[in-house]
């Protein structure tokens, strides 16, 4: 079984935001994250969504200031800090508390694929994370913690019998 959700990529301001009047400047966090957003090789912070979040506070006439961090920094210190946002985000209920929610602004399906040969037994996410030590280990963590990630239900599009059965997920 395939176990998957969609995710809905939004735009979140911190619960300390909620002061902020137009015009204010903004610090916007988020993280490395093709094609969302990424450092560029003029070394500016580029991708679609951060295109996004640009039209928006020129729209707000919003001085913005963007900062590509680690996703654990970006969390923290949007909501620590006033007049903050993070984009990229999956909104998932754990987090529906801790930020003014602005919208969606992409979304995408979320799967962990393997290669078909290995013998990998992998039925939830909790499978994922106790494989041994590999390069992604690190990543199967991020995707099944901090990123919000979580098993899901299956998509009827996929094609079991072209694909080793694993977990999928998006928060």
């Amino acid at each position: 079984m395939w176990p998957t959700r969609k995710g809905i990529i939004a735009l979140a301001l911190g619960v300390a935001t909620l002061s902020a009047s137009a015009g204010e400047a903004l610090t916007a966090y988020t993280e490395e994250w093709r094609p969302f957003n990424f450092m560029n090789e003029s070394n500016e912070i580029d991708g679609f969504t951060t295109a996004i979040v640009r039209k928006i506070a020129a729209d707000l006439d919003t001085k913005t200031d963007i900062q590509l961090v680690p996703w654990s920094r970006a969390l923290e210190f949007t909501q620590r800090n006033k007049n903050s946002l993070i984009y990229s985000i999956y909104r998932v209920p754990e987090r529906e508390s801790l930020f003014k929610w602005v919208g969606p602004i992409y979304q995408v399906d979320t799967m962990l694929w393997g290669i078909q040969d290995r013998d990998l037994s992998i039925k939830n996410i909790e499978d994922a994370k106790i494989q041994d030590h590999r390069p992604g280990q690190q990543c199967v963590r991020y995707c099944a913690g901090e990123s919000g990630v979580q098993q899901g239900q299956a998509d009827p599009g996929l094609r079991p019998d072209r694909h080793q059965n694993g977990p999928a997920a998006a928060g």
